[in-house]
Order: C-alpha cells, then structure tokens, then sequence
C-alpha cells in the first residue's frame, strides 16, 4: 500500500491503531453493528474479509476469478453470482427500497473489492465488541459524504442483523 492512512492498515485491523498513530486529518465515524448473540464471530469474519483484501498487491489488481479464491468462501457465497443479473440494482430500483431491504440487498464479492480499487473514502481504524449483540467498528472517513455501502455489506455478511453510523 502507499503511504498515510493505508499504510498500517492490516495492522489496525488485526491489534487497533497504535496510541502514537496519526490519523492523518480524517474523522472517525462509528459503525455499530447489531447481532444476534454473535458479535466476536461477526468481527472475526469482517477481520478474515479484511486480512484478505489488504495482503493482495495492488498492481496488478486481482482478477473476479482470483478474488473469489482470495477472499473467504462465505462471504463469495453471500454475495452471489458474478452475473449482470445479480448486481447492485439500478439506481432507479434502489430508490424504490426500502432501507431495509437496501440494506441487506446482496454485493457480488467482486463489485465489492473493486470499492477498494477504485478509492475508497473509508479505513479501518479500530474494533470492539461492547456486548454480545453489539460490535463497534471505527472507521477513518476523508469526510462527508462518505461511502458507507461496502463497510455496511461487510457487516451485514459477515452476520450483522443491522449496521448504525454515528
């Protein structure tokens, strides 16, 4: 990865951010993640997604094959099909949904990784799990708006029943 906010990353995402770290000028946005009794399990996923991603090089990016063996088989599957039938909905039909259904509409593993690719406004900065059924992400944001959409995905495959920011 460059330099900045990326550079310890993997690291943030693993142990937290160093008490020394910078933040380099982003904001920290709370993402807390509502769940069913299960809130380490959801976090171990996010952190395996997570791990996945950031060890891969960025030049060259990795094709949809490579990254559906790269990625964990789970979060592929939750996913779906790589097919111009299941992709994000058209705009159009996503302003017709209701939040909920926004929400737990599925992101093919590869349109997913390509938010990472094509810049991301979003970095992982730091986790906890306050209770079983509650899990806090802490996410470093360039400002607003920012993409909230695949960090939400994230959650929400990993096993999430709801994802809040704040």
């Amino acid at each position: 990865m460059i330099s900045g906010i990326y550079t310890n990353e993997l690291a943030r995402v693993e142990r937290g951010p160093e008490p020394y770290e910078d933040r380099y000028g982003y904001m920290i946005v709370d993402a807390d993640a509502y769940c069913s009794s299960n809130a380490e399990s959801v976090l171990a996923r996010c952190r395996e997604v997570m791990r996945a991603v950031l060890t891969q090089p960025e030049v060259p990016w990795p094709s949809v094959e490579q990254w559906r063996k790269v990625l964990p088989r789970w979060f592929v599957e939750a996913g779906g099909e790589e097919s111009p039938g299941n992709m994000r909905a058209p705009t159009t039909t996503m302003r017709q949904m209701t939040f909920e259904e926004l929400e737990k509409m599925p992101w093919p593993a590869a349109a997913w990784v390509n938010t990472f690719e094509d810049g991301r406004s979003w970095y992982w900065w730091d986790a906890e799990v306050v209770s079983p059924n509650h899990l806090r992400i802490k996410l470093a944001v360039e400002g607003h708006p920012w993409s909230e959409g695949p960090i939400r995905w994230l959650l929400i495959a990993s096993g999430a029943m709801h994802v809040e920011f704040r």
